[in-house]
């Protein structure tokens, strides 16, 4: 049986005992009998079974949270560490095709290739984190000319659009990452 299983047990076995014990107290008027005292040291027996597994179980409890907390780290740990190792890979990657002079090659199994990576749109109004911008002057321009969704929420794709063609849109720019990324299949 279960630990916890085994407690829930105990409890009730506690509590019918109680149940038990207030009846025969009735019956007595109140007076501890022998029987009444019989029942009281079951009571303390099972109540002390209790105690000690509960106890048992917050030791046992604790321990794995600590257990959890450590193995949590060695995870974060490891994935700080493979990401440093993904991003010198990708260095080496981008050394031998630059030392090859191609986008593209094949080693062993993998290919290997220098991928443009797609304009971004920088700049604008300040946003919230629901990509809200706040009722300013630009913003509400932004909406009027068909830039922005309800209320003043600026269409982040159509900009970047207007951007590529080359209308100058307040204060948002198009700016390309300088480094390639690097595909490995």
């Amino acid at each position: 049986m279960s630990d916890a299983k085994q407690a829930k047990h105990l409890d009730w076995r506690i509590h019918s005992l109680n149940r038990e014990m207030m009846a025969l107290l009735e019956e007595s008027s109140g007076e501890f009998t022998p029987e009444v005292e019989a029942l009281e040291t079951r009571i303390a027996e099972k109540a002390e079974a209790l105690g000690e597994l509960g106890a048992a179980m917050k030791v046992h409890a604790k321990q794995m949270q600590e257990v959890v907390a450590a193995e949590s780290k060695r995870l974060k740990e490891s994935r700080d560490y493979y990401r440093r190792v993904e991003g010198v890979a990708e260095r080496f990657c981008r050394i031998a095709a630059r030392e090859m002079g191609v986008s593209k090659y094949e080693v062993g199994t993998f290919r290997v290739s220098l991928r443009t990576p797609p304009v971004k749109l920088v700049g604008g109004p300040e946003v919230d984190s629901a990509g809200w911008a706040d009722g300013s002057e630009e913003n509400v321009w932004l909406v009027e000319n068909g830039w922005g969704r309800f209320g003043v929420r600026p269409d982040r794709k159509a900009i970047l659009a207007e951007v590529k063609k080359g209308s100058e849109v307040l204060d948002y720019a198009a700016e390309r990452p300088a480094e390639k990324t690097v595909v490995v299949k």
